[in-house]
C-alpha cells in the first residue's frame, strides 16, 4: 500500500508526518493491505477560513471499489488525525463488508439458477407432449 502525506498552508514536521503515517497508514495496512491500494493524507491549516482550525483529509483508493474520503476538523491537528482514524477504520470495514455481501449474493443467485434448471429437467412428459401423443394416437385409429 502506498501512503502519501502532504501539508497545505503549513509546514509538515517529521513528528506530524510520523503520527499521520502511524495512526492512519499502519492501521489501514492491518485491515486492507494490497499493493495497488493508495492512501492520501492531507493536513491543512484553515486559519485563513476559521481561526485556529486544522483539517485532516484522508482519501483511500481501494482497487475494485470506490474511493473513501474522510475529512475531520479540530483545533489540534493530532486530534483531527485521531478522529479521522476512527472514521476511516469504520468506513473501510463497511466497504469490505458490502463487497463480500455482494459477492456472496451473486454466488447464491448462481447456485439458485443452477438448481432451478436442474429441477426443471424431468424425465416425465409434459402436458403438451401427452396431448400430442393422444392426438396422434386418435389420428391413427380413425
Amino acid at each position: 500500500m502506498k501512503v502519501i502525506v502532504k501539508a497545505r498552508h503549513m509546514d509538515l514536521t517529521d513528528a506530524m508526518r510520523f503520527h499521520a503515517e502511524e495512526k492512519l497508514g499502519q492501521a489501514l495496512i492491518k485491515i486492507f493491505d494490497r499493493p495497488a491500494a493508495k492512501i492520501e493524507i492531507e493536513l491543512s491549516d484553515l486559519g485563513h477560513v476559521r481561526a485556529g482550525s486544522k483539517e485532516c483529509r484522508v482519501v483511500v483508493h481501494m482497487p475494485g471499489g470506490k474511493s473513501i474520503t474522510i475529512s475531520e476538523l479540530h483545533d489540534d491537528l493530532y486530534s483531527a488525525i485521531n478522529l479521522a482514524h476512527d472514521r476511516l477504520l469504520e468506513q473501510v470495514k463497511r466497504a469490505q463488508g458490502k463487497r463480500r455481501h455482494n459477492h456472496r449474493n451473486r454466488l447464491n443467485h448462481q447456485e439458485e439458477r443452477r438448481r432451478t434448471a436442474r429441477n426443471s429437467m424431468t424425465s416425465n412428459p409434459e402436458l403438451w407432449e401427452i396431448e400430442l401423443q393422444e392426438f396422434e394416437h386418435s389420428q391413427r385409429n380413425s
